[in-house]
């Protein structure tokens, strides 16, 4: 009887570890999103850096608006994104992530109108992707393969877009 327990006790172990595995395998930027390439019409982003100066916070922030397929500037965007793998954390299972800024000092969004909605993808530390839940409040994250991804994104917003 001891025996039985045992090995059903291992099975459920090792298939609880090879879900967990499964479930956090790399995956693709547009695996991750679910949006289809060729449903996007539009894209744009923004950066917002913090920072101390003279005893005093501040901000600036840069955006880049009006990104269509095709334009250099969105195959620049997008390439950033699909040059990394995301692998989603095994805490989106039990609570999804709700802090709306977790400490950072720069903080990337970037929003993509696809089949008539809006997407937004946010980048809050350097190597994790957040992308909200529909009619939640909660974000699951994701950890990219590229630890500057964030610092890349950053860099081609403020290099290309306006500051406000």
């Amino acid at each position: 009887m001891k025996k039985k327990i045992a090995i059903g006790a291992a099975l459920i172990a090792i298939l609880l570890v090879a879900g967990g595995l499964w479930y956090t395998r790399p995956q693709s930027f547009w695996a991750v999103t679910g949006m289809d390439r060729d449903t996007i019409t539009g894209a744009s982003g923004y950066v917002i850096e913090s920072f101390y100066e003279n005893g005093t916070p501040e901000q600036q922030v840069w955006e880049i608006e009006g990104l269509t397929p095709g334009q250099e500037g969105y195959e620049a965007l997008l390439g950033l994104l699909e040059g990394s793998t995301y692998r989603a954390h095994l805490s989106n299972l039990t609570a999804p992530f709700s802090d709306s800024q977790p400490g950072s000092e720069r903080w990337v969004q970037l929003s993509f109108a696809a089949d008539g909605a809006l997407f937004s993808v946010q980048i809050p530390v350097s190597q994790t992707m957040t992308i909200p839940l529909p009619d939640s409040y909660g974000y699951l994250r994701y950890d990219a393969s590229n630890p500057q991804l964030q610092a890349e994104l950053f860099q081609y917003i403020q290099a290309n877009g306006e500051k406000s």
